[in-house]
């Protein structure tokens, strides 16, 4: 060793010096003190230096053939000692100074098992309590969603923007497998039950297990969500643009000429985001718009100027002059709006005031419907087909189609449809006033029921022939309809709106309370007093609301302008429907003109 470094393995002033350094230190390495030696040369001297006799050459012999075997470059006999040798040598050297240290990394050992457990233990927390934050994040999403109606631009950033919930479903999405797994693993912990469920070891697992399912088959369908969602961010970005700024100059037309309309008078058209003006309807008159979250924007045919119909087309409104008219039917000869078929709940005929307001021009279809809320929940769909025995013997096969009138729809069901759009249901004034367009008879077509003869689907032969026997069918009239028509296939009123009489019944906003109740100026809503409500004939009417129109298995008589029928909130049926309205935020001073006695409207 020191001929190799040049100085000695253990050195020290002293005798004792060096004594003590050859029973506690260990050489330093050769290769160290002289970079050239070999790692071989250097556990040889090593193992020749070695502090325990069993690690050292047993003869000088033995060193000597590895001295040897360094010279020719073959393979040594001795080898390297390993780490954990080297420690127990060590150790035996310094008792007191192992024994210490050991019992430190034993406390560390027994430190760091039960952190490490603590740890552990804390982290399954954290992921259980993670999986269940998911699903209330799943949740929140649904609520989240409906709060971003109707798509504007305000509602794409911010907190709790559109953006902002495509973030939260991304980040679900990106946990999916993590919660399937978690899925598949309490269920090989558990046994299948009897009763299709699945048996734990524990109350908090099975709690675990049903949130996770109902997480799992949420994130199942969110894909689905998420495309919609991303629709909706596309359509509120770009829908300013759509209907307001590029169609400028038909919005400025469609102010002037509503300028110019004396039904209109003080009235001032501004341009609404959403709806696209498609100019004035050719017999009526009056501004007619296109909504474009519901559908493609129909056009006019060149020749005549009517709409042309489609069935993916959008709601049409109809802008109508606001004003005061008498509302209900009397059965008092002479009196205002005199009906002989006037029933007790359609009087007395008594004054409403109205604002200007927006109308759809036909009923609601099942394509609407399906561009706002996904589904079609309608029995007359497009799989449907009516079949007629006629009497000649022969067949007549009608199928539906998307542009009939949606049904099956509640009034709860209306309400929230209609919101995610921007829209609302008509009051009962509004919807009688609409449909009167200015008369006081009836029906807006002079003359009794015969009268209604192609403007109004009612209970004609067509359907008597689908349905049961010795119903009370007009018989002069056969249109060829099964049951409901596809809208605006009869005539309209004088204000252009089709299917005011018959079809599907039309949900209204109000409670069927009576006409001595008061109502709220501007929108007509019927104000009925009490903390439950009841009609003029005492009935509870706290869960009712006003249906209108009549519809296509009703007779002719019953299509009146003043008729009024009633249905629960929650109630859904094939021959209910809606019309849907759009009001005009705040005041307005349009009026109709004076006009004679006759004409239904009183001036303010």
């Amino acid at each position: 060793y020191e001929a190799i470094t040049l100085r000695r393995p253990f050195d020290a002033p002293t005798r004792a010096a060096v004594l003590q350094a050859i029973v506690e230190r260990e050489p330093t390495d050769v290769r160290r003190l002289a970079p050239a030696a070999s790692r071989d040369l250097a556990v040889v001297l090593a193992t020749a230096l070695a502090k325990d006799r069993a690690g050292r050459y047993a003869t000088a012999l033995l060193f000597a053939e590895d001295l040897a075997r360094l010279r020719t470059h073959e393979p040594i006999r001795a080898r390297a000692a390993p780490w954990w040798l080297k420690t127990w040598r060590w150790s035996q050297r310094h008792p007191g100074v192992a024994a210490s240290l050991g019992a430190l990394l034993a406390t560390l050992s027994i430190g760091l098992f039960w952190t490490s457990s603590l740890l552990a233990a804390r982290n399954r927390a954290i992921g259980e309590m993670s999986q269940l934050a998911d699903l209330s994040r799943y949740r929140d999403l649904g609520r989240w969603s409906d709060a971003l109606f109707p798509p504007e631009p305000e509602l794409i950033d911010g907190p709790r923007g559109m953006t902002a919930w495509l973030e939260v479903a991304a980040s679900l999405l990106q946990r999916a497998a993590v919660h399937r797994a978690e899925v598949e693993f309490l269920e090989s912990i558990s046994h299948a039950a009897a009763d299709d469920g699945r048996e734990f070891a524990s109350e908090l697992d099975a709690v675990r297990y049903e949130a996770l399912r109902e997480l799992c088959a949420g994130l199942d369908e969110l894909p689905a969500a998420v495309a919609a969602m991303r629709a909706r961010r596309e359509f509120a970005a770009t829908v300013v643009e759509r209907t307001v700024t590029s169609r400028a100059e038909a919005w400025r037309r469609a102010a002037r000429e509503v300028a110019a309309d004396p039904r209109f008078a003080g009235f001032v058209l501004a341009p609404r985001s959403g709806l696209v003006p498609l100019g004035p309807d050719p017999i009526s008159g009056l501004q007619e718009f296109a909504h474009l979250q519901t559908g493609t924007v129909p056009r006019r045919d060149p020749t005549t100027n009517a709409l042309e119909s489609a069935d993916d087309a959008a709601l049409v409104f109809v802008l109508l002059p606001g004003g005061t008219f008498m509302m209900g039917a009397s059965r008092e000869p002479g009196t205002p709006n005199f009906d002989p078929d006037a029933e007790p709940d359609e009087g007395p005929v008594h004054a409403v005031d109205l604002d200007a307001f927006m109308l759809s021009k036909f009923e609601m279809t099942q394509a609407q419907w399906l561009a706002l809320t996904g589904r079609n929940p309608s029995e007359l769909q497009p799989a449907a087909v009516a079949r007629f025995e006629l009497e000649n013997g022969e067949t007549l096969t009608y199928a539906y189609s998307l542009r009939h009138p949606v049904e099956q729809v509640s009034f709860d069901d209306a309400r929230l449809a209609l919101a995610r759009a921007g829209l609302g249901l008509p009051t009962e004034a509004q919807w009688e006033y609409a449909c009167r367009a200015g008369t006081t008879t009836p029906r807006y077509v002079p003359g009794g029921p015969g009268a209604l003869q192609g403007h109004a689907n009612i209970l004609d032969r067509s359907i008597g022939l689908l349905g049961p026997p010795g119903r009370k069918v007009q018989p002069d009239f056969f249109d060829g309809y099964g049951y409901h028509a596809p809208v605006g296939s009869f005539a309209a009123n004088p204000w252009g709106l089709h299917d005011m009489y018959g079809n599907v019944w039309e949900l209204c906003r109000d409670r069927p309370g009576g006409y001595r109740d008061p109502v709220a100026p501007g929108t007509g809503k019927r104000l009925v007093a009490g903390a439950v409500p009841h009609d003029a004939e005492g009935h509870d009417i706290g869960d009712l609301v006003v249906n209108r129109s009549s519809c296509f298995h009703y007779p002719a008589q019953q299509a009146r302008s003043s008729q009024r029928n009633r249905s629960a909130r929650d109630f859904r049926y094939w021959n209910l429907g809606l019309r849907p309205v759009f009001g005009l935020s705040g005041p307005s001073t349009t009026r109709l003109p004076v006009s004679p006695p006759t004409s239904g409207v009183t001036p303010r």
